[in-house]
């Protein structure tokens, strides 16, 4: 009983955190280009989380992360083996007109887990290839 009682209490304690407005790829890519106008986009995904201007162009993001710790990070023992966390992360990058409307669309996600613990995963190293 002691046992299945620490592994609730270790998946409900697992820690978790979210930042910013995290946009699908589906949801992103739903405007299209040369049509749609700021308005419109705002309208379907609401307050941007970055806005710039640059050389007459502004620029409209939505970036947003999230965290989460894996439960067996908590439990003794077995956190040392089996611990670690996953995170995603997504931005989606909307290049406006000077006439309001849609020009081009930058869409990027990435995500990888971390191991922590005694025994954590073997990193793999990777040399890029050359830029041609």
């Amino acid at each position: 009983m002691k046992i299945a009682i620490t592994l609730l209490a270790a998946a409900l304690l697992g820690g978790c955190a979210s930042s910013g407005t995290q946009v699908s790829e589906a949801a992103a890519l739903q405007f299209k280009e040369g049509e749609t106008t700021e308005a419109q986009i705002i309208a379907k995904l609401g307050k941007p989380t970055s806005v710039s201007i640059a050389s007459g162009m502004k620029f409209i993001s939505y970036s947003g992360m999230q965290y989460q710790v894996k439960g067996a990070t908590f439990i003794p023992i077995v956190g040392a083996f089996a611990g670690g966390a996953d995170y995603t992360m997504s931005m989606a990058m909307y290049q406006i007109g000077a006439n309001g409307v849609l020009e081009k669309i930058t869409y990027s996600t990435s995500g990888t887990g971390t191991r922590s613990g005694v025994a954590p995963a073997a990193m793999e190293s990777v040399e890029p290839s050359a830029v041609k």
